[in-house]
């Protein structure tokens, strides 16, 4: 987006432990530090905090656009202030001013804040950078510019241009040849700028970047996101905890202007330019679109978290398994603004700014605050399972073991039980995780061994290996066999054997009876459509037989509410909890795609039952028992009132549906 209706997502930093001064800072705000007048407004407020320059490590620095009504020959800039605060973000001082050196020409817009974790070129470990879009009158060249500070904010000097580009467009156009949004990041000895290039004549804005050895001397650019009439913009990447880096971007013309991610081991490598990437789910009404800022905290879960915020929730986006699977949300300090940006300060604590809207000037202030992570409390894709063999005996944390290695075997079903709780976690890679809900750790092989007869223990989180991997192969009738990824052989109960504690082990497959595997959802959900961000529910919360069950925006009233009951083999029913005696059920018992879904007494007939597969995304396929035909929103429809059908399998996201915990 350009103007100020465009957003830049500034300064990712990298943090495995952070300042133990800021992180006994109680949660404050939010509070104004810059206020509006009726001429003069702020917007894309950045800030950081030192880590990396010793003593003075915990002071953080903001800045922010100054918009001044009838300045000429530019409304914005023409520098950008650096304000200081020593008190974990409480109060500020302005100590500093970034100008441009070249003639004619001004810092406008988007200038974000960025500390070295280690040296490059002659800028040792530790000196602030700013990152800026700078242009002269009538925007006919765009240069994003860079400059550094080596005493704490208060005087800077130019270090190189980035990058240039063409003039504006008059907005988010084909004729646009701006750049825009830059992003500073080091790894591996490099010094990256990620940015938004409006210049190839096939693609109306792409995401890319450069890179540089001296912060001098900069690469030819690389493109990372290129979807021809989209526009994919704004783009930020954080380094999460196992190594990996997530670069996070908006996609304008896109339905609200969707925010999508990339997961890559090298930042200088992000895959197919021409692929669009992972969506940010929407999640019980909330929209995560533009204006992304993304950060990774180590807290929150044994995995850390990452968070995104976006300009079309006042909610922030959560995800506890390195930005797989499902993602939920929780309060931000500070709800609406435009382009709010993230710092973390402490393990479990953001720092968040953003301009807001003044009532009274008409022009945005600057306001400030501190958010607490929520924790997973070890539900890492906001649903729970249990795994049911055909023996009826289930996966159980035997005494609900902390330990790492902690033993895994079956004992009997227990739906009240915690330690037979497991949420299946997407891998990216075509497989899955469980995890415990009693003690965040993983189901793994004991020892890594590819041996008939290795133990099934719990241990945790390790990046890449296989032995905590597992492929669900479906094997028809609701059952899988679970393939360790590592070994190739299966979950298996040790003899076949009927009794409580057996072991579980991994064996070559045999076809018994304790190696076969159900999924059964575990408490009561909420059913979103993928799609659409909409929910199924008993339309307008009919109770009778022949309710049509419709996709409808998100409520928390019972008829929207859903429990999936065993009915044999690895078959459920779907019981809508605002008429407990009601299911799912396909009209007239048609085998014809598109016949629509309604409400009906249960009568233990076949297209009254379901199964279900899981999708990498975190999502589900449900299929009915009679017809095999797949659960899809009649249409592809994103509209209120669509109908839930059936019909034959197909890859769009209008068969897939998220399961979000409802109790």
């Amino acid at each position: 987006m350009k103007r100020k209706g465009r957003v830049v997502t500034a300064l990712t930093l990298i943090i495995i432990f952070l300042i133990s001064t800021v992180s006994q800072v109680s949660a404050f705000g939010p509070i104004t530090f810059w206020s509006s007048t009726s001429t003069k407004s702020a917007s894309y407020a950045r800030a950081m905090i030192l880590q990396n320059s010793g003593v003075n490590n915990g002071k953080m620095y903001a800045t922010h656009e100054i918009w001044t009504d009838n300045q000429l020959p530019h409304p914005a800039g023409p520098s950008f202030p650096v304000y200081e605060s020593t008190d974990g973000g409480q109060s500020w001082t302005k100590v500093g001013e970034v100008t441009d050196i070249h003639s004619g020409e001004g810092l406008r817009e988007q200038g974000i804040l960025y500390e070295l974790p280690q040296g490059v070129g002659d800028m040792p470990k530790g000196t602030m950078l700013m990152a800026v879009n700078a242009f002269p009158e009538g925007e006919l060249v765009h240069n994003i510019e860079l400059y550094k500070s080596n005493n704490l904010g208060r005087s800077w000097t130019y270090v190189s241009t980035i990058a240039s580009g063409g003039a504006y467009g008059g907005g988010m156009n084909w004729e646009s040849q701006g750049i825009w949004e830059p992003f500073l990041m080091v790894a591996d000895g490099k010094l990256y700028c990620f940015y938004a290039d409006e210049q190839d004549p096939n693609n109306n804005q792409m995401i890319v970047h450069r890179s540089s050895l001296d912060g001098v001397n900069w690469s030819q650019t690389k493109v990372d996101v290129a979807l021809g009439e989209l526009r994919p913009g704004m783009p930020t990447v954080t380094k999460m905890g196992n190594g990996k880096y997530m670069l996070v971007y908006e996609i304008v013309n896109m339905q609200d202007d969707w925010i999508h991610y990339k997961i890559s081991s090298d930042p200088d490598n992000w895959g197919n330019a021409a692929e669009s990437g992972k969506r940010v789910n929407y999640y019980q009404g909330q929209t995560p679109g533009s204006q992304p800022y993304v950060v990774w905290v180590p807290g929150g879960s044994p995995n850390g978290t990452v968070v995104i915020s976006g300009g079309r929730s006042d909610k922030l986006f959560l995800n506890y398994n390195y930005g797989e699977g499902h993602w939920t949300t929780q309060d931000s300090v500070i709800t609406l603004g435009y382009s709010r940006s993230l710092v973390p300060v402490s393990d479990n604590k953001l720092f968040v700014i953003s301009t807001v809207k003044n009532s009274s000037t008409g022009k945005s202030d600057v306001k400030v605050g501190t958010t607490d992570i929520v924790p997973s409390n070890n539900v890492y894709n906001n649903n729970l399972f249990m795994l049911v063999n055909k023996n009826g005996k289930a996966m159980d944390l035997i005494g609900g073991g902390q330990n790492n290695g902690s033993v895994i075997n079956q004992w009997s079903y227990d739906y009240n039980g915690p330690n037979q709780r497991w949420s299946i976690v997407p891998t990216g890679n075509g497989y899955f995780r469980m995890v415990s809900v009693v003690n965040g750790k993983y189901a793994a092989v004991q020892g890594n061994s590819a041996s008939n007869g290795a133990q099934l223990v719990s241990m945790p989180y390790e990046d890449g290996n296989a032995y905590q991997q597992w492929h669900f192969v479906d094997i028809g009738n609701g059952w899988f066999k679970i393939v360790n990824v590592g070994s190739g052989k299966v979950l298996d109960v040790d003899g076949n054997s009927l009794a409580d504690n057996a072991k579980m082990q991994q064996w070559e497959w045999t076809g018994a009876e304790g190696q076969y595997w159900r999924i059964q959802p575990h408490g009561d959900y909420y059913v979103q459509a993928e799609h659409s961000g909409k929910y199924l529910n008993a339309g307008g919360a009919g109770t009778t037989n022949g309710t049509p069950i419709i996709q409808w925006g998100f409520e928390t009233n019972n008829w929207f509410k859903w429990k999936f009951e065993s009915v044999g083999d690895g078959y459920y029913k779907v019981v809508n909890l605002n008429a407990s005696t009601k299911v799912a059920d396909v009209a007239e018992v048609s085998l014809q795609a598109g016949a629509e879904v309604h409400l009906w007494d249960y009568v233990n007939a076949a297209n009254q039952q379901v199964r279900l597969v899981p999708q990498q995304d975190g999502s589900f396929k449900f299929y009915f028992k009679h017809s095999n035909m797949a659960w899809d929103i009649s249409g592809v429809s994103r509209d209120n009132g669509a109908k839930l059908t059936q019909y034959t399998e197909a890859t769009g996201d209008n068969q897939k549906f998220y399961l979000e915990k409802s109790n």
